[in-house]
């Protein structure tokens, strides 16, 4: 199967909803920042958004979330949540809020990363052969002078 990646954010102000899917297709702009898009000119985009929990930071409420973006577009995670009116704390690149610029770094961390295992089980008997005969093969040619 795909890639899929997990990460836990905290997002500016209180979401409510347990949760969503946030679907707003993305375009990027001449100086490489990403905005909200309309369908015609948008690549598609989807993250799915669980809360967590809330909680204070520096006097000010925050969500704590997972999230999981379906799509990999760049910047999605972050202008999504901008979108809907919850930036990250600490990103100030797509948000003027208070949080978004006091945090001293920008509150998204990888959590989880799976990848399909693409490399045969040890014991397969295929791959055992497969194995041998590329030995062979590199042996071979270690052997062979190669001429200029």
């Amino acid at each position: 199967g795909p890639c899929r990646k997990t990460y836990l954010a905290v997002c500016c102000g209180v979401l409510r909803r347990r949760r969503f899917k946030l679907t707003t297709p993305l375009v990027v702009d001449r100086g490489l920042r990403v905005e909200p898009g309309r369908h015609k000119d948008g690549k598609a985009a989807v993250t799915k958004v669980r809360v967590l929990g809330h909680a204070t930071y520096l006097r000010r409420r925050v969500t704590k979330l997972r999230l999981t973006p379906i799509t990999g577009r760049r910047h999605q995670l972050r202008v999504h949540l901008a979108s809907i009116g919850h930036p990250l704390v600490g990103d100030a690149t797509y948000s003027n809020n208070f949080l978004a610029r006091r945090a001293p770094r920008m509150m998204l961390h990888a959590a989880d990363l799976r990848l399909p295992l693409l490399l045969p089980l040890a014991d397969d008997d295929d791959f055992e052969k497969k194995k041998t005969l590329a030995d062979d093969d590199f042996e071979k040619k270690k052997k062979t002078p190669t001429t200029p």
